[in-house]
């Protein structure tokens, strides 16, 4: 259910810039892009990839798709928020709150900021935009020269780009609805989360304070988007683990019911999507 109602977000996220798409058709997209992201360290640029890819194939504006794409991880971000800073002073209440989690939440913050920026930037200076699309565009065609591409990207797509991703942004920022409704489906994304690692608490007969809860929820996601290791792997498990066991939950306990989480949360789905790979069309053209 949890990653069937990521994949309507990415469906809302779509509609707020124009872009078509049904739900049922992104879940499998959700699976691989997770795939993807744990397979290559690209800061999550590879998943989000697969789902420009998709547009494309579609017939639908790559750059429109790519807005859509950031829009959705912001709200995803965004509606984190506050579960993060409640489970922060949660922490800082029962001095329990390290360095470690404060510079993480700091972190967490920049990002989500910076994302916010890459909007603006491409909303409301358009001649910046260019600019930067035209040292991305010589980096990139310096790299293809290498393989004997050296024309890779021509000289019209700096500007053709950055008029895309403006006019995208200008039609996301004409439908407050869809933005809403993003942000609603994110927050409820969430929620629903939250109570599948209750139930897990549940499960393994382990009481446990909604604060706690929500503290070892929230800075799990905090070090699975700032760490640097791919999808957070190793970091969320630790850290998760320290966070309930620092609240007074048996280390086993917390060890058990953090890898379980982790398990039906990522390592579930990368296999699921691993699965569905080849399933998409553009595989299984390139793959004969």
């Amino acid at each position: 259910l949890y990653f069937v109602l990521y994949a309507g977000l990415y469906q809302v996220g779509f509609r707020t810039v124009g872009v078509k798409g049904r739900t049922w058709d992104l879940a499998p997209l959700v699976f691989v892009s997770l795939f993807v992201n744990a397979l290559v360290p690209s800061g999550g640029a590879g998943g989000a990839a697969v789902f420009i890819d998709d547009a494309i194939q579609r017939g639908e504006s790559g750059a429109r798709a790519a807005v859509g794409v950031v829009w959705v991880l912001i709200a995803d971000l965004v509606t984190l928020v506050p579960f993060i800073l409640y489970g922060s002073f949660y922490l800082h209440r029962h001095q329990a709150l390290k360095f470690y989690d404060v510079l993480g939440v700091g972190v967490f913050i920049f990002f989500v900021a910076g994302l916010c920026f890459l909007l603006v930037l491409a909303g409301w200076q358009v001649k910046i935009l260019r600019g930067v699309l035209g040292v991305v565009q010589r980096l990139a065609n310096r790299v293809a020269g290498w393989f004997k591409h050296p024309t890779w990207l021509g000289e019209e797509w700096p500007s053709k780009t950055a008029k895309e991703l403006a006019d995208a942004v200008h039609t996301f920022l004409t439908t407050p609805r869809w933005m809403v409704y993003s942000l609603l489906v994110g927050l409820f994304l969430h929620i629903l989360n939250l109570a599948g690692l209750y139930i897990l608490f549940l499960a393994f007969q382990q009481p446990v304070q909604l604060g706690t809860l929500v503290s070892g929820f929230g800075m799990g996601v905090v070090f699975y988007v700032v760490t640097i290791l791919p999808q957070g792997v190793g970091t969320v498990l630790g850290i998760m683990t320290l966070v309930f066991n620092s609240m007074g939950i048996p280390k086993a306990n917390a060890l058990v019911i953090t890898l379980t989480f982790r398990g039906l949360n990522f390592w579930l789905p990368v296999l699921c999507g691993f699965l569905l790979i080849r399933s998409l069309s553009r595989f299984k053209s390139t793959s004969g």
